[in-house]
C-alpha cells in the first residue's frame, strides 16, 4: 500500500532516537538469548553501497554499525529474523527465483524499482519478508512486508519507524494497519 505525502516528507529521525531503539533491541535480544553481531565495519558498509550503487539511509547504516543483525538464522520469540549486512540482498536477487511456499517469483513484476528494494528481515524463514527501498538518494526509504504471489504492503515509512513499531508490537510490522491510499511508493 502506498505511503502518504506526509510520510514521504518526513525527515530522518535524530541519531539519538535510533541509538535508543538499538539499545532496546539489543536488550530484548539479550533477554531472549539471541546471538547478534558482529557489527558491520565502515569498509563493509562502503563495499555494500558500492556493489549496489546506493547510499544506505543513516538509520539503517547506524543499525548495522552498532548492532549488526542476528547471527545466522536465529529468530526472536516472535519468529522474526533481522539479517546481518552480509545476508542482505536485493529483492531481485533474493526472491525473484524463489518458487517455494510462498511463491515470490511474481514480486519482480509487481514491485516498482525492484532492484532497489533490499531484504533486511523475515518471518518464519521466508514465510514473509521485509524489504527496504534504498537508492542513490536517501528519501524515501519505506519498509514493506512481502507476502508472496507478488503481494506486499507498506509496513513503515523508514527503518526507524519499522524498528519503533516492531519494538512496540511485532504484529504491527507483519500486518500493518491500512494507510491512506494516496500514491507515494518510490518509482
Amino acid at each position: 500500500m502506498p505511503l502518504t505525502a506526509s510520510e514521504l516528507s518526513m525527515p530522518e529521525q535524530p541519531t539519538t532516537e535510533m541509538l535508543e531503539l538499538i539499545e532496546i533491541l539489543r536488550a530484548r535480544w539479550s533477554a531472549e538469548k539471541i546471538p547478534y553481531g558482529p557489527s558491520a565495519t565502515e569498509d563493509e558498509l562502503a563495499e555494500f553501497e558500492g556493489r549496489y550503487s546506493i547510499r544506505l539511509p543513516d538509520d539503517l547504516r547506524l543499525y548495522f554499525s552498532q548492532l549488526g543483525g542476528m547471527s545466522d538464522w536465529w529468530m526472536g520469540e516472535d519468529s522474526i529474523t533481522f539479517f546481518p549486512l552480509r545476508m542482505v540482498k536485493s529483492v531481485a536477487e533474493d526472491l525473484a527465483n524463489f518458487g517455494g511456499i510462498p511463491d515470490y517469483r511474481a514480486i519482480s513484476q509487481t514491485l516498482d524499482d525492484c532492484p532497489h528494494w533490499f531484504v533486511i528481515a523475515d518471518f518464519l524463514i521466508t514465510s514473509q519478508v521485509f524489504a527496504i527501498h534504498i537508492a542513490e538518494s536517501i528519501h524515501p526509504t519505506p519498509v514493506i512486508v512481502i507476502y508472496g504471489e507478488g503481494d506486499y504492503q507498506v509496513s513503515a515509512s523508514s527503518f526507524t519507524a519499522f524498528l519503533s513499531r516492531y519494538l512496540v508490537n511485532s504484529d504491527d510490522v507483519l500486518f500493518p494497519p491500512s494507510l491512506p491510499s494516496d500514491h507515494g511508493m518510490p518509482r
